[in-house]
């Protein structure tokens, strides 16, 4: 059972007037690793960057075979970043000294620069298995990822102030043909009005750019219906005055 938790927008001047964050977490915060199931559903997300390289071995040391092939060119990043320091927005993730993980998913959807903290990726610590949930517990939605048919889920087993809704997307193995199949649900604190695109509309997606603009769109949506819960309409009027 997996976890995706945005945090509050940040709302800039210039052309991209947004930029969000979206955090992974897991129930049992102690998993350290990806399933594949999760890292497909991920990839649908964005796309795995590390935040350091290092630089790319001199020409004369790669092995002629090698100089062009082009796995070496797209392994973990968007083209690019071949060496120094990710330069994009890193969502208060720590790029310098790794201190909240070595990679992260990162996409730019309609404008918006969106980094994805998940939660696997953060570091893990069994001394301190609430680590992660600390990234987690700041933040406004989650994506609960869940596998298999008979995987439970309760908004109630992660204690937030601030977490208001939940976009539940649960793959069955069993109902998959060539590409995964995802069905969607979501749960929200009562003050949280409907957000669209409704489910009455459609529940089920298999893994194709139509899910991944619907689950995007979803995800921003229900981080701006939130803002109109009680808790940060206060928040925002301490703001402004």
């Amino acid at each position: 059972m997996i976890i995706l938790s945005i945090p509050e927008d940040r709302t800039q001047s210039g052309s991209n007037p947004y930029q969000r964050r979206t955090v992974y977490g897991r129930t049992n915060f102690g998993q350290p690793k990806n399933t594949p199931l999760f890292d497909e559903f991920l990839s649908v997300l964005g796309e795995k960057n590390s935040f350091k390289r290092n630089p790319p071995p001199s020409f004369i040391d790669r092995p002629a075979s090698k100089v062009s092939n082009p796995s070496i060119l797209q392994k973990g990043n968007n083209g690019s970043q071949l060496s120094g320091s990710f330069d994009k927005y890193k969502g208060g993730l720590d790029s310098v000294h790794d201190l909240t993980g070595k990679e992260a998913v990162y996409t730019t959807w309609r404008g918006i620069e969106m980094m994805f903290h998940v939660s696997t990726l953060l570091p893990h610590e069994e001394y301190d298995p609430q680590k992660k949930k600390r990234h987690i517990g700041n933040d406004i939605v989650c994506v609960v990822f869940l596998e298999g048919e008979d995987t439970l889920f309760s908004p109630v087993c992660i204690k937030s102030h601030f977490l208001h809704t939940f976009i539940v997307v649960r793959c069955n193995p069993t109902l998959q043909a060539s590409l995964p199949v995802y069905e969607v649900a979501v749960v929200s604190r009562d003050e949280v009005g409907a957000y669209k695109p409704y489910l009455w509309h459609r529940s089920r997606f298999t893994k194709d750019t139509l899910f991944r603009e619907w689950i995007l769109t979803k995800i921003v949506n229900g981080e701006r219906a939130s803002y109109s819960a009680p808790k940060f309409a206060r928040m925002q009027v301490k703001i402004n005055t």
